[in-house]
């Protein structure tokens, strides 16, 4: 997924904190014993100044 957005420096700090903790809660969560299987995946944010 990607987004286009306007920020700040101090509100790109924040979307990145934001979104550290979304991946530790994801990475820190109990497994469920439901049977499934789950594979190893790498998920990834990046945020520079760029132009569309």
């Amino acid at each position: 997924m990607d987004k286009w957005l306007r920020l700040t420096p101090d509100e790109l700090a924040e979307v990145s904190r934001e979104l550290s903790a979304v991946f530790q809660r994801w990475a820190g969560r109990e497994i469920p014993d439901d049977g499934q299987r789950r594979e190893t995946v790498f998920v990834f944010a990046h945020g520079v100044p760029a132009r569309p």
